[in-house]
C-alpha cells in the first residue's frame, strides 16, 4: 500500500521549499518541518470526523469538488495566499479548517512554530498552502477512483499508522487524535476488565454475561469508531462466557477462554501494539487516572484575588495556593528540588488524554496564575508508577506533561514560558506495592524556573 504522507511529501519540490523560504523569510529545514507537521496533522482532522457520519459528508462534499484539483497544478502560488487560521468561510481550505479544528487552529499554529523554530505567522502562511493541497490531493483520489464518502473514510483509515508516524505527539495530543498505541490500550483494557468478570466466580452466570456485555459496549463507544468495529468480537467473547459456564466447566476456565477470544479480536483490530490480551494497559492500572493530590486532603476552598483582580475558587493546601504563596514571599528561593502536584486533573486510563471537564478548573487557574505573574515560567513533569514497561511509561509520562503544556497555551499562556519532561517511573514518591501508593506516584507536578 501506498503512503500518503510519501505522496504528499513528493508534491513538494524542493523548488517550492526554497520559494517558502525566500518569501517568508525562513530556512529551508524549518519550512520543510512545518509541512512535514502540518499535513498529518489535516489528514488526522478529516479521520476523526469520519466516525460521524453526518460531519464527515459535510468534509467530503468540500474535498469532492474539480477546481480543488487545481490546487496541484501551482502549489508556489498559494504561498502566503492567505490566513487561513481565520477560518474564512467564504474560503474553500479555510472552511474546511474551520469544520475540523474550530478554535484549535491557533493552537495547533503555536505548536507547530513551536517544534519547528518558524514564527507562527510563517506556520500560519504555509497552512494556505498545504491544506489546499490535500483537498486537491484527495479530490484527485476521489475522482479518479469513484470513491464514496465511506470509501475515502476506509482509505484514511487504512492510512492511520503512516499518518500517526508523522504526526507529533504534541499535535495529537491538541486535536484529540488516536494514536495506534492508545487504541491498543483500550482495546487491552476491554480484555482485562473482561477477565476480571470471567474470574469472578462470586458473579452468577446471567450477572457476569451480563457485565461482560455491559463493559465491551461502554469501551468500545469510548474508544469511538475503531473500537465500534471490534465490539461484535467482544459480544462473541461474552457468549462464548456464558457457553463455557453453562457446559459446567469451571470459571476459571470460561474466563480464560473469554480472555482469549477478546484478546484475538483486540489484536487483530489494534495491531499496533501486537497481542493486546497481554499488553500492558499503560503505565497507569486502576480504573481512571486522577493524579497523586486527588486522594490528598486538599483542606476547605475559597476565594483568592489575584494582583490583576482575577478572583479564583481553591483548595487550602492544592497547587494554587502552594504556588501562590512562594511567588508572594520575597524570601523565597527557586530550587530544583521544588515541585508542586496537580490534584485536580484527570486523564483516560494508558492514555495522555486529558479529561477536561474534571480538569478544565485548576488548568485554568494556573494559566490565570502566569498570566497574573507574567514572569513566573514553568518546567512541567510527567510521572508513572512501575506498572508495565519502562520505555511506555516514559513515553506515556512526556505525553502527558505535553497535554497539560498544550491546555495551558490554548488559554492563553505564552509556549515560551513553559517546558517539559517525561521521568516515567522514576522519583516515586510512595511505595508502588499498593494501589494508593501507585496512584500517588502517577502524577504530573511543575517547578517553578523563573519567578
Amino acid at each position: 500500500m501506498s503512503n500518503i504522507i510519501s505522496e504528499l511529501g513528493g508534491l513538494v519540490s524542493s523548488q517550492i521549499l526554497k520559494q517558502a523560504a525566500n518569501s517568508l523569510g525562513e530556512n529551508e529545514s524549518g519550512i520543510g518541518k512545518v509541512i512535514g507537521a502540518l499535513a498529518p496533522t489535516i489528514l488526522g482532522g478529516i479521520m476523526n470526523k469520519s466516525s460521524n457520519s453526518s460531519a464527515f459528508g459535510q468534509i467530503f462534499d468540500m474535498i469532492n469538488k474539480k477546481e480543488n484539483t487545481k490546487y496541484l497544478d501551482n502549489l508556489g502560488s498559494l504561498i502566503g495566499g492567505g490566513n487561513l487560521a481565520k477560518n474564512d468561510p467564504k474560503d474553500a481550505a479555510g472552511s474546511l479548517l474551520g469544520s475540523l479544528f474550530g478554535d484549535k487552529v491557533g493552537g495547533i499554529l503555536d505548536v507547530v512554530s513551536s517544534l519547528s523554530g518558524v514564527k507562527k505567522s510563517s506556520t500560519s502562511s504555509l497552512l494556505g498552502m498545504v491544506t489546499p493541497m490535500i483537498m486537491g490531493y484527495l479530490g484527485k483520489k476521489v475522482m479518479k477512483e469513484g470513491l464514496s464518502a465511506s470509501g475515502l473514510a476506509s482509505f484514511l483509515g487504512g492510512q492511520r499508522k503512516n499518518i500517526a508516524a508523522a504526526m507529533p505527539n504534541e499535535i495529537a495530543d491538541v486535536i484529540g487524535f488516536e494514536m495506534p498505541d492508545s487504541i491498543g490500550d483500550k482495546a487491552a483494557a476491554v480484555v482485562d476488565s473482561v477477565s476480571d468478570i470471567a474470574k469472578d466466580a462470586g458473579a452468577t452466570v446471567s450477572q457476569a454475561a451480563g457485565k461482560t456485555v455491559d463493559v465491551a459496549t461502554d469501551t468500545a463507544k469510548a474508544g469511538g469508531n475503531i473500537l465500534m468495529k471490534i465490539l461484535p468480537l467482544l459480544l462473541l467473547a461474552a457468549i462464548a462466557f456464558f457457553a463455557w459456564i453453562a457446559c459446567g466447566d469451571d470459571v476459571k476456565k470460561a474466563g480464560e477462554t473469554v480472555v482469549d477470544v477478546a484478546g484475538d479480536a483486540a489484536s487483530a483490530t489494534a495491531g499496533a501494539v501486537g497481542d493486546a490480551a497481554n499488553a500492558t494497559v499503560g503505565a497507569v492500572g486502576d480504573a481512571v487516572d486522577a493524579t497523586a493530590g486527588a486522594i490528598a486532603d486538599l483542606g476547605s476552598f475559597f476565594k483568592r484575588k489575584l494582583a490583576n483582580g482575577i478572583e479564583l475558587n481553591i483548595p487550602e493546601f492544592g497547587i494554587e495556593s502552594k504556588l501562590l504563596n512562594f511567588l508572594d514571599d520575597s524570601k523565597s528561593v527557586l530550587s530544583k528540588d521544588t515541585w508542586y502536584e496537580f490534584d485536580r486533573i484527570t486523564f483516560a486510563t494508558g492514555s495522555a488524554s486529558l479529561d477536561i471537564n474534571k480538569s478544565q478548573e485548576q488548568l485554568s487557574n494556573i494559566a490565570q496564575i502566569m498570566k497574573a505573574y507574567p514572569s513566573m515560567n514553568l518546567k512541567i513533569g510527567g510521572y508513572t508508577d512501575n506498572t508495565g514497561d519502562p520505555a511506555a511509561n516514559l513515553k506515556l509520562s512526556e505525553a502527558r506533561a505535553n497535554t497539560v503544556k498544550n491546555a495551558l497555551v490554548n488559554l492563553g499562556v505564552a509556549t515560551s514560558r513553559l517546558t517539559t519532561e517525561g521521568y516515567g517511573e522514576a522519583h516515586p514518591v510512595a511505595s508502588n506495592d499498593t494501589a494508593e501508593g501507585r496512584a500517588k506516584n502517577r502524577r504530573i507536578a511543575v517547578r517553578i524556573t523563573k519567578k
